[in-house]
């Protein structure tokens, strides 16, 4: 009778797991149209980006609305007037894009990613030409997943992001930025086969009972 209730509880289990899944969601946040804006600080080895301008965002992989939309927000000086705004400080270990997306109905201003930064590197090419990379775990803001189709609890690998900045009149003004990364929610066929492993087990468990 305890072989069979375990056999009964894993495929309870199975039928829980057969939800529906989805292929990696690749989301990405870029300069586009946005151009010259925002400003970087350095200082001891640390950098602060504030206003930094995002004119795009693109969605490829989600259940809805994949394509490419105009961001819009809380950013200025740059080419457009009202693009989202990334801000980040390697110091806190934060960064956060805040802004909207007309397209998908979110308003402005709504926070669409917030992360940590777990490295970053920090580059001079050039005497005029300053590049800073960061790298960590991020979430997507709930209005934007839900748009998305998109669970508000999806889970995302590692963003990276590549900010190019100027000289520009004695100060650094990012003029190409892009945030990038993917969701980690599990396909319909890494289900399956779990719930074949799953089902393995039960059957080498009950073999071994009977012998």
């Amino acid at each position: 009778m305890r072989i069979k209730g375990t056999l009964v509880a894993l495929l309870l289990a199975l039928l829980l797991l057969a939800v529906p899944g989805y292929a990696t969601t690749l989301i990405d946040f870029s300069t586009d149209g946005a151009g010259l804006g925002g400003v970087v600080t350095v200082s001891g080895g640390n950098a602060i980006g504030v206003n930094i301008p995002l004119g795009d965002l693109l969605v490829a992989g989600a259940p809805l609305n994949n394509g490419s939309f105009a961001l819009s927000g809380p950013a200025s000086g740059s080419t457009l007037a009202n693009v989202a705004a990334l801000d980040f400080n390697t110091s806190t270990g934060t960064i956060s894009v805040v802004g909207g997306v007309p397209a998908l109905g979110i308003a402005t201003p709504t926070t669409l990613l917030t992360g940590t930064i777990s490295s970053f590197t920090i580059t001079s090419p050039s005497s005029v030409q300053l590049v800073v990379d960061l790298v960590g775990p991020d979430t997507k803001g709930a209005p934007l997943l839900t748009a998305l189709g998109l669970p508000t609890d999806t889970h995302f690998q590692y963003y990276t992001s590549d900010i190019n900045f100027i000289e520009s009149g004695g100060v650094w003004e990012a003029d190409s930025t892009d945030i990038s990364n993917t969701s980690v929610i599990p396909e319909p066929a890494s289900i399956a086969l779990f719930g074949s492993g799953l089902l393995g087990l039960a059957g080498f468990a009950r073999r071994r009972f009977l012998i």
